[in-house]
């Protein structure tokens, strides 16, 4: 990784060295730029459902299914209040 990079720029970098492979969310406004980042440019799969409670229940399953780190990416606001008030055992950032 450069010295200095854009922060989507070294969060795409530092996913792909542990090797995540793909990404859910809800594409809204404000991620959008970063989906298309994770997509094609770098070999991701991007993984959008139509809200952002399906995402959630989506990733886990696909951690729990492969046992591998699952990525959920949305919005601020609205989006990562739906996600910090679930139930699910996971580790949420």
């Amino acid at each position: 990784m450069k010295a200095h990079m854009l922060l989507g720029n070294y969060l795409v970098a530092y996913l792909r060295k542990i090797d995540v492979s793909h990404l859910f969310g809800f594409p809204s406004d404000l991620v959008i730029q970063l989906f298309i980042k994770f997509g094609k440019p770098h070999n991701m799969r991007v993984i959008a459902t139509s809200h952002e409670p399906g995402s959630e229940f989506t990733v886990d399953g696909y951690a729990r299914a492969t046992r591998k780190i699952g990525v959920l990416c949305v919005t601020y606001g609205t989006g990562g209040d739906i996600m910090s008030s679930t139930q699910l055992p996971v580790p949420f950032l």
